[in-house]
């Protein structure tokens, strides 16, 4: 069983793939725009008799807000089900975390919002997946 800091730096390193976002496996202490992150929401312990953790994350992607027309788009890029800009198709390109994880799934993303971090205003939206290890 992976630790959660291992797939964290999984999911990062998928997320990374993806050349025009710059990704990191805890929130970055200053944000670079446009950068994501995964943040855990739920776990749930024992889920057959090997003791298997599901882990309910989201990827959480900012990007300058300073022009929202150009925010905007660059967000529908990283929510898109498609493309070489897609947070789904690059965590779902390896859905083992290179052997991190047994299964990896995309579930869902989240509205385009505002998110204020240190006095800053930053456009963004979240990727919903699970996890199994």
């Amino acid at each position: 069983m992976s630790t959660l800091e291992q797939i964290a730096d999984g999911i990062a390193t998928a997320l990374n793939t993806i050349t025009t976002l710059r990704a990191t496996a805890d929130v970055p202490a200053v944000i670079n725009p446009p950068t994501a992150f995964p943040s855990l929401a739920q776990q749930e312990f024992d889920q057959d008799f090997e003791g298997s953790r599901k882990a309910v994350w989201s990827v959480v992607i900012l990007v300058s807000a300073s022009d929202t027309r150009t925010a905007q788009s660059g967000l529908w890029a990283y929510l898109d089900k498609s493309g070489t800009s897609s947070v789904k198709l690059a965590l779902e390109a390896d859905s083992t975390l290179s052997g991190t994880v047994s299964d990896l799934t995309v579930t869902d993303s989240k509205a385009i919002q505002t998110y204020t971090i240190a006095g800053t205003d930053y456009m963004g939206a979240e990727v919903g997946f699970w996890t199994i290890d």
